[in-house]
């Protein structure tokens, strides 16, 4: 199964879960769990400064582009095939960001396209 959630969820995560944070920054408060949770900071939009604060691009841009990197940079393509890897191997996986609304962030188009290639559900604790 593949899981997604934000950062005060973190507790709801089930046992035996890889955990993997795609956020460009680690939270320092986040470092007590550092033998519990993978940081790929890879897996983070490359635009998001632009969304966030220039408002120079729309949300479904922001999306597109990272959908775009995801599926053709060579950039995350290690990352991603790592996680596939576990999800072959029978693992749970489970995408931590800080967005609290999963239609608002990243972390929705990730999963869509790892259970894409892997046709494994995702959804949302």
């Amino acid at each position: 199964m593949i899981y997604t959630t934000y950062l005060s969820n973190i507790k709801s995560i089930p046992d035996n879960t890889v955990k993997i944070l795609i956020m460009r920054y680690k939270p320092k408060w986040l470092y007590k769990y550092n033998d519990d949770i993978a940081w790929e900071p890879l897996l983070a939009p490359r635009m998001f400064d632009e969304y966030k604060f220039d408002n120079n691009i729309s949300k479904q841009e922001l999306f597109d582009d990272y959908y775009d990197y995801l599926e053709n940079s060579e950039i995350p393509s290690k990352v991603t095939s790592k996680i596939i890897d576990y999800i072959k191997e029978g693992k749970n996986v489970c995408f931590i960001c800080c967005e609290k609304e999963l239609y608002d962030c990243h972390r929705r188009v990730l999963a869509e396209c790892i259970s894409k290639k892997t046709n494994v559900e995702w959804k949302e604790l």
